[in-house]
């Protein structure tokens, strides 16, 4: 497809280190331009024979990074920059996105496998691939045009399988909802092919970008006449391609080219705005790290707007530093994202970044982007049977016990913990309490698509070591005291604050303190384990009180009351209910002092109460009035009846 649009691009990068492999050191595209990034920052690249508008590809030593050919899908060029042996007549095209792809052969190191789709211009749109030896460095041609199917448009990507030992390719039909997945092995490309329909938001789907993230986990395309942009799941193992996810940048902007970021979770789009002349055009930014389609639209974020920056739409394509890379048409340079894993305006897009030989087109060259991968490339989980692996921890009675789970290819995982809080857990990384000592089980059970696996660890869970540090107690001043009680072997003792005793590291050091002072105790195990107590000494003097003198009837009693200490001792005891409390009842049966001592520690004190005991009164009636020594009275106020006092002439019974 032709896009005559006369521009100057942008972009951005992000600091990643540079990826182990080579295949993607060098670049030649454009009107013989070319690029290397052998040395990690790019360089102008001489040499180039090829001219092309949009789609080229090109292979490196994934070792040393030396070159080994580059095509346009049309004809193939060897490393001196000659035409391969049988290298021309081939069914991609200069102008078609993605004309070709290439992909090694993992049945020999010195094959590889060129795919081809032709531009629209020719009406061919078919998928087509060849068998190339560089057996020799001068390149032969085992296998020439073998057509796989028709009805395809420009798209074509490619990706490693999730076992690591063979490769997807897909294509994209013209017209319609529908992708196409080969997979090649060791011993060629399998003739059965995986055909993934969806509910297309587009109807034409001839040219602009088809790409599949480098972790192998999504796919995303355009359709560059409907101004669509659709996301998908991709399943390495099967070649599946499920759950579109329409994108809408603007209904008047027509997208081109496309391309993750190096950590999969942010996604580019360059685009034409219709509105404006031709040759502007901007630069997206979509958020895949969000939880749905909505949240994904919703994070459209615009890095560059054609009304302010003037492009246009062209390819983008990551590079071996980590940045993504755009061409700049009909421009001796290459604009660049510094920063493709940050979220909005730090992406950072830089035009006219990158000096190179010669003019670039519209398109740069076609890699499968698995080998940009920031994590690396390996095999993915559903491929590979999993392998159960517990980082264990140990600790104390009731200390956070922190458990990860390092296996490998895990899809799913229960956790099972012995004696311990929670019991059950689906976490990758979990805290664990445990209320008893002692060595408990940690099963991990881990599962795939394949199978399940478990591993068992022993947490030993360490007792927490006693501290008594005594009971509180006051003193009286100059006096000393001991604390605590006597060491356990294998504990270290700490006493705070260490002034005022004398030695501060024993289990029951002496305390002479001048003030009230609180002290505590950590005690330590020999597995770490702490425990900690404290103890109040007072200083001061005992006051001790009492209650008040009182005087009650022979046979009654009364409570005394005593306060100012710790400890009471009553003497004499006799009448008393108790002679150690601070409140004991008194019965005496005569007149009684009782003294109390009260004490805190050595300090005591005493006090004196007296309880004054009289005897009961008695009385005596006779037969002869006038023999009793009582006075009567009458009184004379009531008529009803007649009221009489006993008046006491005793003195001693009034």
């Amino acid at each position: 497809m032709r896009i005559l649009i006369p521009l100057a691009v942008f972009f951005y990068s992000c600091f990643l280190p540079a990826f182990a492999q080579h295949e993607a050191d060098n670049w030649y595209f454009g009107d013989y331009a070319g690029v290397s990034f052998s040395t990690g920052s790019p360089i102008p690249l001489y040499g180039s024979t090829m001219k092309t508008v949009e789609g080229c590809a090109i292979a490196s030593d994934k070792i040393t990074g030396k070159l080994l050919f580059y095509t346009d899908g049309l004809t193939i060029w060897n490393n001196k920059h000659q035409i391969i042996k049988n290298g021309i007549g081939f069914k991609g095209g200069a102008s078609s996105t993605q004309s070709a792809l290439i992909v090694p052969n993992s049945g020999n190191s010195l094959q590889y496998y060129v795919f081809t789709v032709s531009e629209a211009e020719n009406n061919e749109f078919s998928l087509y691939y060849s068998l190339i030896s560089m057996e020799f460095s001068t390149g032969d041609v085992l296998i020439k045009n073998k057509r796989l199917n028709g009805g395809v448009s420009e798209k074509l990507t490619g990706t490693l399988d999730c076992a690591g030992t063979g490769y997807w390719i897909v294509a994209h039909t013209k017209v319609g909802g529908v992708l196409y997945s080969y997979h090649i092995n060791s011993t060629g490309v399998e003739s059965n092919y995986r055909v993934s329909n969806y509910a297309s938001t587009a109807t034409e789907y001839e040219s602009g970008y088809l790409k599949i993230s480098p972790d192998r986990s999504k796919l995303a395309l355009v359709a560059f006449g409907e101004y669509k942009v659709e996301l998908f799941d991709f399943n390495a193992k099967t070649g599946e391609v499920t759950n579109c996810i329409p994108l809408t940048i603007s209904k008047d902007v027509a997208p081109y080219g496309i391309s993750f970021s190096p950590d999969n979770r942010k996604l580019y789009v360059t685009y034409r705005n219709l509105t404006f002349p031709k040759g502007y055009g901007g630069l997206c930014q979509f958020d895949l790290s969000v939880p749905n389609a909505a949240s994904i639209q919703s994070s459209l974020y615009f890095v560059l707007q054609p009304s302010i920056e003037g492009l246009a739409s062209l390819a983008l394509q990551l590079a071996p530093n980590g940045k993504i890379y755009c061409a700049q048409n009909n421009q001796p340079y290459l604009s660049v994202i510094e920063n493709p894993n940050v979220k909005g305006v730090g992406c950072s897009c830089v035009n006219n970044a990158v000096a190179i030989t010669n003019n670039c087109q519209l398109g740069l060259p076609n890699f499968m982007d698995y080998i940009f991968n920031q994590d690396g490339v390996h095999p993915l989980a559903p491929c590979s049977p999993p392998q159960a692996a517990i980082q264990i921890d140990s600790g104390c009675v009731n200390t956070a016990l922190r458990f990860s789970d390092k296996s490998k290819n895990v899809l799913r995982r229960v956790w099972t913990f012995e004696a311990g809080t929670p019991a059950i857990s689906t976490d990758s990384a979990i805290t664990v309490r445990y209320s008893q000592a002692g060595q408990h089980n940690v099963i991990l059970k881990v599962t795939n698509d394949n199978s399940s696996t478990s591993d068992t660890a022993t947490a030993i869970v360490y007792p927490i070591p006693n501290a008594t540090a005594g009971a509180d107690i006051t003193l009286c001043d100059q006096e000393t005291t001991q604390l605590g009680t006597n060491p356990e072997a294998g504990n270290t003792y700490s006493w705070s604050p260490p002034n005022s005793l004398d030695n501060p590291s024993i289990a029951n050091p002496i305390a002479s303190p001048k003030t009230t002072t609180r002290y505590i105790l950590t005690v330590t195990n020999e597995h770490g384990c702490i425990a900690v107590d404290t103890v109040l000494i007072a200083v001061g003097v005992i006051v001790a009180k009492v209650s008040n003198d009182t005087t009650i009837c022979e046979g009654s009693h009364v409570r005394l009351l005593a306060s100012g200490g710790a400890q009471y001792r009553w003497s004499p005891q006799t009448g008393l209910s108790d002679t150690t409390i601070s409140n004991p009842i008194a019965t005496p049966t005569k007149t009684t002092t009782y003294k109390v001592i009260v004490s805190s520690g050595t300090c005591q004190d005493s006090a004196f109460v007296t309880i004054t005991v009289n005897p009961q009164p008695t009385a005596k009636a006779g037969a002869r009035q006038n023999s009793l020594p009582w006075r009567k009275h009458r009184n004379r106020r009531s008529s009803a009846s007649r009221i009489y006092v006993l008046m006491a002439t005793n003195e001693r019974l009034r």
